[in-house]
């Protein structure tokens, strides 16, 4: 569900980035990402100009210095891009103001291990908490903000999403789905994950939602629901 490239020439550092990518792809939400690798700056820009699109781009600093800081000035203020994610490699000093410029979303010293790959998709995990789930639809990646949720319910190898704007199905389990929500979504039943913000009253053994959809609560996620104040 992701695009990502990589500016460098070093070998090593494509193999540890597509390595741990190809880790992370068990989770749904990065089943579908791919990695491209640019060994120039004028490619990858000519690439983005023509229209490709990329949501990380990892930027190997002690390729060419000065070129390597352009392309970021070059997304944010030629291409107005604000999304994509800026991911600076580097071994030695720079001038942080730089990156400051250019919005850069985290920075890997030399050399690139695991834990700093993982990093920056941990970051990005907790980003997406804070606004809106991003979810494969069909063959489109859909955005649903979590303050239009209602509630999900898991429907054989599926999660269905009901929101104030429609329905949206999509691959998922209940437990993956808890992992990306923030702390307002709560289990309420096998089936079922609840926005608390949602609920319009709670019954003895039931939810009503403000949709007027009434959700049984499981008799082992009863206790879930017990310090929320309505």
């Amino acid at each position: 569900m992701y695009n990502i490239a990589v500016l460098t020439c070093s070998q090593y550092i494509y193999k540890e980035i597509n390595k741990n990518i190809i880790e992370i792809k068990n989770e749904s939400l990065y089943k579908d990402t791919s990695i491209e690798i640019y060994d120039k700056t004028e490619d990858i820009c000519r690439s983005m100009k023509s229209g490709c699109v990329f949501d990380f781009i990892f930027i190997d600093l002690d390729m060419v210095m000065e070129e390597d800081f352009r392309i970021g000035s070059y997304i944010r203020f030629n291409l107005m891009n604000e999304k994509t994610k800026l991911i600076y490699i580097y071994s030695e000093d720079f001038d942080i103001n730089e990156l400051l410029k250019v919005n850069a979303f985290y920075c890997i010293k030399y050399p690139v291990i695991a834990e700093d790959i993982m990093e920056v998709f941990r970051l990005h995990n907790e980003e997406i908490k804070k606004s809106y789930l991003l979810v494969k639809v069909g063959s489109e990646r859909v955005r649903i903000n979590y303050t239009d949720i209602f509630y999900f319910e898991s429907v054989g190898r599926k999660i269905k999403a009901f929101t104030t704007t429609g329905e949206y199905d999509f691959y998922s389990n209940v437990k993956e789905l808890l992992f990306y929500l923030p702390k307002n979504f709560i289990q309420s039943h096998r089936s079922f994950v609840i926005n608390i913000d949602k609920i319009k009253c709670i019954g003895t053994n039931y939810i009503i939602m403000q949709n007027n959809k009434k959700i049984m609560i499981g008799r082992y996620y009863k206790s879930n629901l017990k310090n929320i104040g309505i």
